[in-house]
């Protein structure tokens, strides 16, 4: 076993010590690095999950540095205007505080279709965001991103192969392990990586059903116990998705 792995399965063990089935780790993908955390859906984690707004301002490097320890996962939440108001849904403990946005325009936020991130409960729900009115009733935590990667295990037809738009992209989704338990993954690419890779990635390796770009132009991502090249990011995040365990 060589070093890499070894701390792989060190970080993992790690982690499952506390309790919260949790997993970090990094996998190379079609000749890409990948990092990713990934956490059992038990009602025990789903209230783990919240999302915070950056009330302090700091930049990510400056927010990781201070209030980011290494029992704590953090990404970015949802896609913002220039002053940090959600251009889609959003929810945060119980309250609604952006209906879903179902318009045209451009940019990433609207190649439909879109989606949404939901804590709910007990569960966690990668949906389209025509989807989201289903569970609106039981939502705590909430944000609409997009484009979806993935709709019921299908690529978004929107992505072309040979796509030249590259991006460091963030994303979440959820699958089923070995054992018949729903897990929820966030990854962040290592390199610039086309919306095709990107969703191959979720399809082939996680084999994830739903999946949901959460960010391209300022993704960031912080894993307990594996360092990427977006701790030291100097943007400004509104708000993040937070784990803690």
């Amino acid at each position: 076993m060589n070093i890499q792995k070894k701390i792989i399965v060190f970080v993992s063990a790690l982690l499952l010590a506390f309790g919260s089935f949790a997993q970090s780790s990094s996998t190379i993908y079609e000749g890409k690095k990948f990092y990713s955390f990934s956490v059992k859906v038990t009602p025990e984690n789903v209230k783990k999950f919240t999302i915070e707004d950056n009330k302090n301002n700091f930049n990510h490097q400056q927010y990781v540095q201070l209030d980011v320890k290494d029992n704590v996962f953090v990404a970015v939440a949802s896609v913002v205007d220039a002053n940090c108001n959600s251009l889609g849904f959003l929810a945060i403990n119980g309250r609604i505080l952006q209906r879903a946005n179902t318009g045209n325009g451009g940019g990433n936020f609207y190649l439909k279709p879109n989606g949404a991130f939901l804590v709910t409960q007990n569960d966690i729900i990668v949906c389209e965001t025509s989807q989201i009115s289903r569970y609106q009733s039981n939502i705590v935590h909430g944000i609409q991103s997009g484009p979806m990667l993935l709709n019921n295990g299908q690529i978004n037809s929107n992505f072309g192969i040979a796509s030249p738009n590259k991006r460091i992209r963030s994303g979440v989704g959820t699958y089923f392990n070995k054992k018949g338990e729903k897990c929820v993954v966030f990854v962040i690419a290592d390199e610039p990586v086309t919306f095709y890779e990107f969703a191959s990635l979720f399809k082939n390796k996680y084999k994830c059903s739903n999946a949901l770009c959460l960010e391209s132009a300022r993704s960031v991502m912080s894993i307990p116990y594996i360092p990427n090249k977006t701790d030291n990011s100097s943007e400004t995040i509104c708000r993040y998705i937070k784990f803690v365990f």
